[in-house]
């Protein structure tokens, strides 16, 4: 019965338009960093689950928190709620680009346009972001350019 299960399992993994579901993805995330950056509170947070969860590293903490003057995101370990990652992000996204990284789009901190310093990779499900994570922790990014993981733009 297990078999089973897990042979159907790898059959409905086979039968998905990865394609699409990269395709769909990689449109949410453009339109996320373009109403992130509008500072459009409204067009941001339609484009958020009501439910969405912003999880951020450490190092992504301590990285916006050094450039709070300069109107980086409001990070802190765990931000839930649509209104509350709008709030977060609306209008502090200036420097992003849109990378791939692990065959997906995702977006990153390009500090002054020549080093990766930060990722928001996003999920998405149902045409909604339900899922953030910031990273910044050096060895992650740095171990992701090398493995071709992450994109260089």
């Amino acid at each position: 019965m297990v078999k089973k299960r897990a042979s159907r399992a790898r059959q409905r993994l086979r039968d998905r338009d990865w394609d699409a579901i990269r395709q769909e993805q990689r449109r949410e995330v453009v339109a996320f960093l373009a109403a992130a950056r509008s500072g459009e509170m409204h067009d941001l947070i339609a484009l958020l689950d009501p439910d969405v969860t912003l999880r951020a590293d450490a190092d992504a903490i301590a990285l916006a928190a050094s450039r709070q003057a300069e109107n980086a995101p409001a990070l802190t370990p765990k931000i839930t709620g649509s209104d509350a990652v709008g709030d977060a992000l609306s209008g502090r996204i200036d420097e992003a680009i849109i990378v791939e990284f692990a065959g997906l789009a995702a977006i990153a901190y390009w500090r002054d346009r020549k080093e990766i310093v930060a990722l928001y990779v996003l999920t998405v499900g149902a045409g909604k972001v339900v899922k953030i994570d910031a990273l910044a922790d050096p060895a992650t990014i740095r171990t992701a350019l090398q493995t071709g993981m992450l994109s260089k733009p």
